[in-house]
């Protein structure tokens, strides 16, 4: 219980009591609550997390699973799914089913709802189990509006049958690799079923990864879209991965040259430098000094200097790619703080680390995981490009004093989030003009500081996204990406880290979204 102590430290805003109600909902506060209807079903639990070879492929049970997804009206939805989980359908076949609708919708939003259901698996992991359902039937309603506010009736996305004759299982690779640099996706296409027909899972994702930070066009999502099915690969079956994968090679086989460099040029950094480098030169660990040294050069948009100085501190056993990734997580933050998402650079400079961060930890190639570095230091500069500038700088960060006990102090800086209301989907924030936001990030410093071991306030804010995230994919995918930002980033600099992804927390008084509002009736009437 909040004491009269507590109480008193705490600025004015929406009291205990209405956090209180609001946040028992995602189960914040209490027990079970109103989802103890969901434990009777299956969830995203430990068996779901890896791969089996049992499921129904891409023409099967899967693919009509798929089919009535996109054909049932959004208002019965919600209800017809949850009627499919009484009936005995698993966790995994629904993502499968879910992730199958999105990459095939015929909508202007891109592969958008394929890779929210990527976002919304992850945050399926977070979440005790009995809240494990509620992101995936998010991503469900996502996918449902982008297909009535974005229609493309015109955009074939479907798989059709490839032409001539698949490349040998000694040549698939190299098919591929000629496919996408050529951007002749048929090429790519064939290729890559070859190498899946003939290959393992690591060497299949290895031959992927190197082109996941290769340009930067579309801000980033070639990344975001290769991480994305690795993952989910891994969570509904490896079987899926033929059909898959050429969904992700076509988007690798079309580029915009321009947005190529600093490709050429960090290539030629890792053909110099990776022979020289330690055996040790990829592990976690910090180096404040080299950590601020990059920081200052990205936001001066010096970033040939800043690989080369990441170059030559790897080589000399300075630092390890911890120091030079914690440069990465904290810049795209500090662009968060200062940025107006109008053009949508600053909130994908955090997706866009996370997923090459994730490329690099999959990969088993010295040469491609020091290339994905060292490109992601290059896009973190081509994200402040396009974002506007402003004052405020993450190492100057000054805390402000909270509540004494950590579940307080969650209360106090989640309400501090309500204090500005709630802009519309895809609405343009500019987050320099929200003082109250900054007052949370300052919270949640003060907050890592003085309860260095809680994971409260993560958690908390996870599960009240859950249940009140809005149908924009970036409403879950945003926060998602920064929490595992969190976690990797050196302990040194998680308080500021924390604080920078508190931007991407909802107050407790968001309104209950409408998927939210059919999935309690379907409970109620289960």
């Amino acid at each position: 219980m909040l004491t009269d102590t507590d109480a008193d430290v705490m600025k004015p805003g929406p009291s205990r009591r209405r956090f209180l109600q609001s946040a028992a909902l995602a189960g914040t506060a209490f027990g079970l609550g109103e989802w103890d209807g969901l434990l009777g079903f299956s969830f995203a639990g430990d068996k779901d997390a890896t791969v089996a070879p049992d499921l129904v492929g891409y023409d099967g049970e899967i693919a009509a699973l798929a089919r009535l997804i996109e054909e049932t009206p959004r208002e019965k939805c919600v209800e017809l799914m949850m009627e499919r989980f009484r009936r005995g359908m698993t966790y995994r076949q629904f993502l499968a089913a879910l992730y199958q609708a999105g990459v095939t919708a015929k909508t202007y939003y891109g592969g958008h709802s394929a890779y929210a259901v990527c976002s919304a698996h992850q945050l399926s992991l977070e979440l005790p189990a009995h809240e494990s359902l509620l992101p995936v039937f998010w991503a469900l309603d996502a996918y449902k509006v982008s297909l009535t506010r974005y229609p493309d009736r015109n955009h074939d996305v479907t798989l059709h049958a490839l032409q001539g004759p698949l490349p040998s299982a000694e040549r698939a690779e190299d098919e591929l690799r000629a496919g996408i640099e050529s951007q002749d996706a048929e090429r790519a296409e064939r290729a890559i079923v070859a190498l899946v027909r003939a290959e393992g899972m690591t060497r299949v994702i290895d031959s992927l990864l190197h082109y996941a930070g290769r340009d930067f066009t579309f801000i980033g999502h070639k990344a975001i879209w290769v991480s994305g099915v690795c993952q989910l690969l891994q969570a509904i079956g490896w079987n899926h991965a033929e059909a898959q994968l050429r969904f992700v090679v076509r988007d690798l086989a079309r580029h915009d040259e321009g947005m190529l460099e600093p490709y050429a040029a960090n290539c030629e950094r890792v053909e110099r430098a990776i022979g020289k480098l330690p055996t040790d030169w990829a592990r976690n660990g910090g180096n404040r000094e080299l950590t601020a040294d990059l920081l200052v050069m990205l936001r001066e948009g010096r970033d040939r200097e800043a690989c080369d100085l990441a170059v030559e501190s790897l080589a000399h056993g300075i630092a390890t790619a911890g120091a030079v990734w914690d440069a990465v997580f904290l810049d795209a933050g500090e662009q968060i703080m200062n940025g107006n998402q109008a053009t949508g650079a600053p909130l994908h400079a955090s997706t866009g680390a996370n997923a090459l961060r994730h490329a690099f930890e999959l990969s088993s190639r010295p040469k491609d995981r020091l290339l994905l570095l060292l490109q992601a230091l290059g896009w973190m500069v081509r994200y402040r490009g396009r974002a506007v500038k402003a004052p405020r700088v993450i190492t100057e960060l000054t805390p402000l004093e909270i509540a004494r006990t950590d579940r307080a102090a969650v209360d106090e800086i989640l309400s501090t989030l309500s204090l500005g209301g709630y802009a519309t989907p895809n609405a343009s924030i500019d987050y320099r003009n929200q003082d109250w936001r900054h007052d949370a990030a300052r919270k949640a410093f003060r907050f890592a500081e003085k309860f260095p071991e809680s994971d409260l306030l993560v958690h908390s804010a996870l599960r009240v996204l859950s249940a009140k995230a809005g149908w924009d994919v970036h409403q879950i995918k945003f926060p998602v990406a920064m929490v595992r930002n969190y976690r990797w980033i050196s302990p040194e600099w998680r308080r500021h880290y924390l604080a920078q992804s508190s931007y991407s927390f909802l107050g407790v008084d968001a309104p209950d979204t409408s998927m939210i509002v059919q999935l309690r009736a379907a409970l109620k009437n289960g």
